[in-house]
């Protein structure tokens, strides 16, 4: 068995114990808040009532497939597993809205089971101490947009829990034991396989244990996981390559990552990509890390002091954390981790859509910790350097040491205690009305719609799978996000607007407020629908609109798009 760091007798480290559990209760606590406020706002992201939509599909015994879209076509885009999870959820207690508690509460508890994990993984492989592994965890638990996120229903959490167990287990092989054809090569190839079926950015994980093996000659584990890994594997590629559905540009986006992001790189070009994926990895991963780092007025700063912050501070950031890689990365026994980020990095960096902090959070105490190796590393050289005396240069980096992990602890309490759980409204703008009114305006919506549409009809909107779970009725979305609207920030426009009711087949065209594209979506579809009703008078008539004029339902005359 894999054996940890912690002293023999752990009661006499009650410090350590009661630090751990303090911090688990607070963020627990803060965690639920963070549930709770969540719920009105569920589907406003758009992938998670994407997942819903696929988990009540399984559920109800529709196969693996997109039923909020018109065609219901496959779900290929999307890896099956963690839509099955919630589809065991969804056959419980199958009422929704009654049944979003639950399926957001899954993601709650996936977020302190990988927080934990990770601090046990690193603990137990002996990186770090049992204090050390207390304030990576917290840190980790506590920090903000990891709290804030938890609620949302995505893949994420889950496909962190298993790569901390494909982690551990490949380096318990690589580190122990004769090279041989055993089970656990077996259960490290099935763990992979699960990962890579949660999410597609599992195959860098695979990568990343086979390399691992390879380093540590560990050729007859390897060359079985792979065979293990590629025969279960191939059956759902060939599912997935067979039901690709043919169809309309805007269709990619629900369908296929793979030509999604080769017609995103052919449209836009490498070089535009790659710079503009550097330039928002440069300050977002670090403004998820740092506690209070977004709390420094960056608007108000002479060019003199934003330079020296935002420039040349976050640069020494991100040259600790490379260092603190680079220290691991060249230790055959303690490689595995430095490489998994690396590859998972890059993969950040080669996707062509938006940098979302989200997928800094599955990575998380994997930073922290080679934050702490990075100034570990660079504590060591400047002792080196100017030979201080023993004992004044312990107790002076033991100081700065109980200061930082003050810091990561406190810093990140105090923003969650504060702001975590307070979700952006969806009309920011609109100071007239509250968040309460935004949801109502919503839920008044959904009912006139119910009643007053057909299970026949379609629409087009902003929130389509949302949509759908609400009132039955198949949408699709007003943007086809097409890759390069990414970059240039062209969402909709009213030539898109045109084709997609065309080539949709709608009834209504539904005004919804979005978080898509930063507001963007939101305020061009608008803007667009005016567009086309001054242009084509009698297209769209309007025959709803909510209490507080936040949604519109207009009436499509096909005769005018036909």
């Amino acid at each position: 068995m894999t054996r940890f760091c912690l002293p023999a007798r752990p009661w006499k480290q009650v410090g350590l114990w009661l630090s751990l559990f303090a911090t688990v209760i607070l963020a627990l606590v803060i965690a639920l808040r963070c549930l709770f406020n969540h719920l009105p706002l569920f589907g406003q992201y758009h992938d998670d009532a994407l997942y819903v939509v696929t988990a009540k599909a399984l559920a109800e015994g529709s196969g693996y497939r997109i039923i909020s879209l018109p065609s219901a076509v496959c779900a290929t885009k999307y890896p099956v597993i963690y839509p099955w999870v919630l589809s065991l959820i969804w056959r419980i207690k199958p009422q929704f809205p009654a049944n979003l508690l639950a399926l957001e509460a899954l993601g709650v508890a996936l977020g302190f089971i990988f927080g934990l994990s990770a601090g046990l993984y690193l603990l137990g492989t002996k990186r770090v101490t049992g204090w050390i592994a207390t304030v990576l965890v917290g840190a980790t638990l506590l920090n903000i947009k990891f709290l804030s996120f938890l609620p949302m229903p995505m893949s994420d959490l889950l496909y962190a829990v298993l790569t901390v167990s494909c982690l551990w287990l490949a380096e318990r092989i690589g580190r122990r034991g004769p090279d041989r054809f055993g089970p656990a090569a077996v259960w490290l190839a099935l763990l992979e396989v699960l990962t890579a079926l949660t999410r597609a950015a599992g195959l860098g994980l695979v990568l990343t244990c086979g390399s691992y093996l390879a380093i540590r000659g560990k050729y007859r584990a390897l060359a079985l996981s792979v065979v293990v890994f590629l025969g279960v594997m191939s059956p759902y590629w060939w599912w997935n390559q067979s039901n690709q559905p043919p169809g309309p540009p805007w269709l990619l986006y629900y369908t296929s990552y793979a030509q999604w992001s080769l017609n995103t790189y052919r449209d836009s070009g490498a070089a535009t990509i790659a710079i503009n994926r550097a330039s928002e990895a440069f300050s977002a991963v670090l403004q998820v890390v740092w506690p209070l780092i977004t709390h420094v007025p960056y608007l108000a700063l002479s060019p003199f002091q934003y330079f020296l912050i935002y420039r040349l501070g976050y640069l020494c950031l991100w040259l600790v954390l490379i260092a603190g890689i680079y220290r691991d990365l060249i230790s055959p026994r303690r490689c595995q981790l430095a490489l998994y980020l690396l590859i998972y990095g890059l993969a950040m960096l080669i996707w062509p859509g938006f940098l979302q902090w989200r997928l800094v959070l599955v990575v998380l105490p994997f930073l922290y910790y080679f934050y702490y190796r990075g100034f570990r590393l660079l504590s060591g050289r400047v002792k080196q350097l100017f030979r201080p005396r023993y004992k004044a240069y312990s107790w002076l980096t033991a100081a700065i040491s109980l200061c930082f992990g003050l810091y990561l602890i406190f810093g990140s309490a105090w923003s969650s205690v504060l702001k975590a759980g307070s979700y952006p409204r969806r009309m920011p703008l609109r100071e007239d009305i509250s968040a309460r009114d935004e949801n109502l305006d919503s839920l008044a919506t959904y009912a006139w719609i119910r009643d007053n549409t057909t299970d026949r009809d379609i629409f087009v909107c902003n929130n389509d799978p949302l949509l759908y779970l609400a009132t039955g009725r198949r949408a699709v979305q007003a943007c086809g996000y097409e890759g390069w609207r990414f970059l240039g920030l062209q969402f909709v426009t009213p030539d898109s607007l045109s084709v997609l009711l065309r080539q949709s087949g709608a009834s209504y065209l539904l005004l919804d407020p979005s978080f898509g594209g930063a507001y963007l979506v939101y305020a061009e579809l608008f803007h667009s629908a005016a567009m086309l009703s001054a242009s084509k008078p009698g297209l769209l008539t309007p025959v709803y609109a909510s209490p507080h004029r936040l949604e519109t339902v207009f009436k499509v005359d096909r005769a005018f798009i036909d």
